[in-house]
């Protein structure tokens, strides 16, 4: 999903967005929703205030485009584990939680904007429809290989999979579970909803990921 008013090409310019984009993850990570303010943030940069609307148009359009990257990024990580079905599942499950415990206050701006999204569903679709593919793919390999039973509505378990990810973020935003045991928890309902599915040799596979871990 891309949110910018326009497209600029050049590797100068390309820098530039990407420069914009971490500050805002840092800025946020520091300061919450709230405390970011563009005028903040392009000083911060070294930019006009004027350069980041006409970027982005307002704050919730440039971390929008924040969040969409950053996303991605941890998409790539996962990948690049060369982990596929089962294993990949659990992967990017570690790697997003790792990715909260390291930027809190990010994770809690996210999810509050999340839970708030009222007729303009961007935000939404960006935080929980954009890890669906992903893990949808990785559903399908662990069908095909065998590791799902054959009555398995990927679909449906994407779902239950993805849900579960925010429904976590949201015990820990709720002050329910510590932030320490994100990971271990997120890890555990994982597990729990994939062991309803999963084959014999898939159940062998879950049996690897040690809650100790």
């Amino acid at each position: 999903m891309n949110q910018t008013k326009r497209i600029y090409d050049s590797p100068r310019q390309a820098a530039r967005r990407e420069a914009i984009l971490e500050c805002a993850r840092q800025s946020l990570s520091k300061l919450g929703y709230e405390g970011l303010t563009m005028r903040g943030l392009a000083r911060e940069v070294g930019v006009a205030t004027s350069t980041l609307y006409n970027l982005y148009g307002n704050k919730d359009d440039l971390l929008l485009a924040a969040v969409d990257a950053l996303l991605v990024e941890l998409a790539q990580s996962a990948r690049a584990a060369n982990k596929e079905g089962i294993d990949a599942l659990l992967i990017l499950e570690e790697v997003s939680t790792a990715q909260i415990q390291k930027t809190p206050l990010y994770a809690d701006a996210m999810t509050r904007s999340l839970l708030r999204v009222g007729a303009d569903r961007r935000l939404a679709e960006v935080l929980f429809a954009s890890s669906l593919p992903y893990i949808t793919e990785h559903l399908k390999l662990a069908k095909a290989r065998g590791e799902l039973k054959k009555d398995t509505d990927v679909d449906n378990i994407a779902m239950h999979l993805v849900g579960q990810q925010w429904g976590t973020v949201l015990l820990w935003l709720m002050g329910l579970l510590p932030l320490k045991n994100l990971a271990i928890e997120s890890k555990r309902a994982q597990i729990m909803i994939l062991a309803n599915v999963v084959s014999s040799s898939g159940a062998a596979r879950l049996n690897k990921y040690s809650l100790e871990r």
